[in-house]
């Protein structure tokens, strides 16, 4: 994997998910959003953003699960992610563990009735996590 193309791709699906939470007006009055694909976007671009954290420090990651990603960047770099996202560290870690697994949930809403997402988080964790890669040069 190419670490700038991989910090591209985390940039552009974190745009994309912020797009897909445009409200757009439908002729009725109502609104469309595309909730499930702005949540499998923002995941992805996390999980994309800790990969090349990941490779920077001169190791390979694999898998989806965000929390295992993000346990596997330096202590440093968590650090620095958290104090991004601007939470205290429990309530942080909370989310996290809340979030882990977003990317494969979302891709699955249709398959679930108990689905939860935290755009402010999940978008914030996804920009911190680009804002760390690109200071780690």
């Amino acid at each position: 994997m190419d670490v700038k193309q991989a910090q591209h791709a985390a940039r552009s699906f974190l745009m994309g998910s912020i797009r897909c939470l445009e409200q757009r007006p439908l002729p009725d009055g109502q609104f469309e959003m595309l909730v499930a694909p702005a949540a499998v976007c923002a995941a992805l671009s996390a999980e994309i953003g800790l990969k090349a954290i990941i490779l920077k420090e001169g190791r390979t990651a694999r898998g989806h699960v965000i929390s295992d990603l993000f346990g596997s960047v330096s202590n440093i770099s968590q650090d620095a992610i958290v104090k991004e996202v601007g939470l205290p560290r429990k309530q942080f870690e909370r989310l996290l563990a809340v979030h882990s697994e977003a990317f494969v949930e979302w891709r699955y809403a249709y398959e679930s009735d108990k689905l939860y997402v935290d755009f402010s988080f999940l978008t914030a964790l996804a920009s911190a996590i680009g804002a760390v890669a690109d200071r780690l040069g």
